[in-house]
Parts: structure tokens; sequence; C-alpha cells
């Protein structure tokens, strides 16, 4: 038997899921996330709000108890990973990371729930559909804290952006990039994108319809 411990925003807990049906396929596989974590930040447990996920199992209230009160002080134990990018420990029986690894969800497809849109979004989302999409993201936000930057300042840097956009621009004809961000101010300012969109407008629990359009084009350079 194995546990996934669902944790962070809605971009990883599709990740821990694919992980989960990786899993799946070899062990008897149940799912965990801890409330407390989500009452500080991000959106809550997200996934099963907006995409197909009637395949996920909840472990036993025996076992989130035992978790939450022993288990989680316990990371040396043969019992539970934590921070795992990987699948490193097959014999532990709590798995809690992020498993950033594309094998996992390349062979898992994931699907959206129906989402109804605005009609705002309808229309952008014809737009997309008739173009040489080519979406955008851009996190600044909470990543651009010390701890984070850290971690993350030197991976998608202005000159990534910058070279993506040219390379694309070279390969793709009349490409129009659809620009999502969480500092869109920022990036009109420091990127000097041609032909943008900037999508502005889903905030807070309508991130989700940013996910969702991005998704829907036919190309992405994204953080």
């Amino acid at each position: 038997m194995k546990i996934v411990v669902f944790k962070g925003g809605l971009g990883n807990q599709l990740f821990q899921y694919a992980f989960y049906k990786y899993l799946s396929r070899k062990d008897e596989t149940f799912y965990f996330y801890n409330d407390a974590w989500y009452n500080v930040s991000h959106n809550g447990f997200e996934l099963d709000k907006y995409f197909k996920t009637d395949d996920l199992k909840k472990c036993s209230r025996f076992w989130i108890i035992l978790f939450k009160t022993i288990l989680s002080k316990l990371y040396h134990w043969k019992i539970y990973v934590v921070g795992s990018v990987e699948y490193q420990y097959p014999n532990h029986l709590f798995q809690a990371g992020y498993f950033l690894d594309k094998k996992y969800y390349d062979e898992n497809t994931i699907d959206f729930k129906h989402l109804l849109l605005s009609e705002k979004n309808q229309s952008l989302l014809k737009d997309i559909q008739n173009s040489n999409s080519v979406g955008v993201h851009i996190r600044r936000g909470d990543y651009m804290t010390k701890q984070n930057l850290v971690i993350f300042g030197n991976i998608c840097t202005q000159k990534y952006y910058h070279d993506a956009i040219r390379i694309i621009t070279e390969k793709v004809n009349d490409a129009v990039f659809y620009v999502f961000s969480d500092d869109i101010s920022w990036v009109q300012t420091h990127l000097d994108i041609p032909n943008a969109v900037y999508v502005n407008w889903n905030t807070g629990e309508s991130s989700i319809y940013d996910m969702y359009l991005m998704s829907s084009c036919k190309y992405n350079c994204r953080y």
C-alpha cells in the first residue's frame, strides 16, 4: 500500500496526481492532504473541483490521524519521505513530494472537467484556437521572495524568455503570444513581446481559467 500526500497549489497537485496514477498501477494507492497546509496558502485542495479524478481513493481516518500526530515528525523512518522529486523510496508507505518528472505525466492523461467559461474567456478561447497561439506564463509574486529566489531565481530569466520568443517567432508564422502573469505591468515594462495579448482578469480561484486557456495554446513558453 502507498499513500501519496498532496500539498501545494493546483499545479503541484497535478504533478502529485500524475504520480498517484503512476503508483496505482503498481500498488493499491490512496491519497491524503493536510487541511492545515491549505489554510495558510493557496486555494485549498482544488484538484477534484476542476479535473476528472474518479480514481482517487482517500485513505482512512486512521492513517490521517496517525500521519498528523506521529509520522510527519519521523522523516528518517522508512515510512515517510519528504521533499522527493523522483520516486526514490519505493519501500516507503508515505510519499510526499512534488515529483516533477515528466515520465509520470507523459504516461497519464489528466482531463479537465467541463468548465463554465465567462463570455470574455470564451471569446479568448476562440482566438487561441484560430491562431498560431503561444502561451507565455511568467510567475513572479511569491517567487520574488529571498527564499524562492535562491531556488528559482536563475531558471527562467529575462534572457530565457527573450530567446524563447525569438526562436518561436523564427519558426512559427504569424505567432500570437498570449501572456499570463501575476505581474503584467512588469512584463510589459521588461519584456518586448511582439503581437502580444495580455490576459489579466482571471485572479484568485479563477486562475484555473488561465491554466485551461494556456493548455489550449498550440505552443507554450512558461515558468
